[in-house]
């Protein structure tokens, strides 16, 4: 069990995906981290699981794809992988419950893409092309001495 204050990192995106989180209260985002900046993905709160798209993959290494904060002061539940893997080993069934969250995540994050696809349609109408321009600057070593 992990205790953690507001805005400790929980996980980052890239990082080896050790085990899967229960947050027993309080609330965590979930985001990506890209060149343009962080986009948010979704909130997780008192009940949630997180961190365990990865450990459903069927290869040996994998990583997390997006980063955890904790949001607010928040207590969290951590299973290791290799635990989980016992575990669904000994009662098979735990996979439905969490191929379920899976299948949920997937509908809402399909949701949203076609949302932020229609948002983009509508955005169009207003935006310009941007005409490639090459600027050389050049220093006149006449006038700079």
């Amino acid at each position: 069990m992990l205790t953690v204050e507001s805005g400790t990192d929980i996980y980052h995106q890239e990082q080896a995906a050790i085990g899967l989180y229960l947050l027993k209260w309080g609330s965590v985002e979930i985001y990506r981290q890209s060149p343009v900046g962080r986009t948010h993905i979704c909130y997780r709160s008192a009940g949630d699981l997180f961190g365990y798209v990865p450990l459903v993959a069927a290869t040996a290494t994998v990583t997390y794809q997006a980063s955890a904060i904790a949001l607010t002061t928040s207590e969290i539940w951590f299973l290791q992988r290799t635990d989980l893997d016992a575990l669904i080993r000994q009662h098979p069934e735990i996979k439905t419950p969490i191929n379920r969250l899976l299948a949920q995540d997937v509908t809402q994050f399909a949701r949203r893409i076609a949302w932020e696809q229609t948002r983009i349609q509508g955005l169009q109408r207003y935006l310009r092309p941007v005409l490639s321009v090459s600027v050389s600057l050049s220093v006149d070593r006449a006038s700079a001495d």
